[in-house]
């Protein structure tokens, strides 16, 4: 089995992940402490869509971690977060390090360190696919219908374990496989019970989050709580409840995240299931926990 060089990926990630969060953050304490109604909207909008990019670098950083190139006598298995590929031997027809080609292998047009994936069209006008962590060292591979551009940390062994298998021959016939993330999607979206609970739990979250930013005033007052022994919370602006919405919305995207996670496997669908009605009752929660504070004296 090989690996992708990760170390610099690694750090790409974090980095990034740490600078996304910062920004979520401070549009988060903006659109609670800012005293104009739009701009209250347009920071909630900015940090929601914030956490969305992390949550998106968190499943490039895991698909990274996991990201792997098999090979045996019958097949070389190339694997990148939910993207999986599964090509018989006997099918590639050639595989050479990309840097032995006159022309230079273009990049994916969004790409960083540690991410380097989607597909290019090559000035033949072939698609080449990349599943690489970084440009250099690349190696080409063609199969009946494909071409695709991985990056092993050891170019040379991994080149020369897949001239001695090809030497060997195959033990067993295979067809070729293609697995893509949308398939995966696919098959979440095609279960009744799992669309209904996502979509139930969406739009719970979007009406609450319009009928508490159309209700709440900047200008006005609240009362958030009591402390333990009974004396109250200071009093604070009305705006402070949109702490409540980004926290219902988070719990609704990380219950979403964890129960596609979950739901993959199908001896652990029982959590996804748990976690979307999670994610559909939180709003409700919400919402009740919402209108209590706004009809507290």
């Amino acid at each position: 089995m090989f690996f992708p060089e990760r170390r610099s990926g690694l750090i790409f990630h974090a980095i990034a992940i740490l600078v996304s969060i910062s920004i979520g953050l401070i549009s988060l304490w903006n659109a609670i402490h800012v005293s104009v109604n739009w701009l209250n909207i347009l920071y909630l909008l900015l940090s929601l869509t914030t956490f969305g990019i992390v949550a998106w670098l968190i499943y490039r950083l895991y698909a990274l971690m996991n990201a792997s190139y098999c090979m045996d006598r019958d097949s070389l298995q190339l694997k990148w977060g939910l993207r999986y590929i599964e090509i018989p031997v006997d099918e590639i027809e050639w595989m050479h390090p990309a840097s032995d080609f006159l022309s230079s292998l273009p990049s994916p047009y969004l790409h960083w360190p540690g991410s380097i994936l989607g597909r290019r069209t090559l000035a033949e006008g072939e698609s080449v696919e990349f599943m690489a962590s970084t440009s250099k060292n690349l190696i080409l591979l063609a199969s009946a219908d494909h071409k695709y551009a991985i990056s092993p940390r050891n170019v040379d062994e991994f080149l020369q374990t897949f001239k001695r298998y090809s030497e060997m021959g195959c033990l067993k016939r295979m067809s070729p496989i293609s697995i893509y993330p949308t398939t995966f999607f696919s098959q979440v979206w095609a279960t009744p019970s799992a669309r209904i609970l996502l979509i139930t739990g969406a739009a719970l979250s979007i009406v609450l989050l319009a009928w508490t930013l159309v209700i709440i005033s900047p200008r006005q007052e609240t009362l958030l709580g009591f402390f333990f022994p009974g004396t109250p919370q200071q009093i604070v602006p009305e705006a402070r409840i949109i702490q409540l919405l980004v926290l219902s919305i988070s719990f609704y995207f990380i219950d979403l995240l964890l129960g596609l996670f979950f739901f993959h496997q199908k001896e652990s669908q029982l959590y996804s299931y748990l976690l979307w009605i999670s994610g559909m009752l939180s709003p409700l929660l919400f919402f009740f926990a919402v209108l209590f504070i706004l009809r507290a004296p």
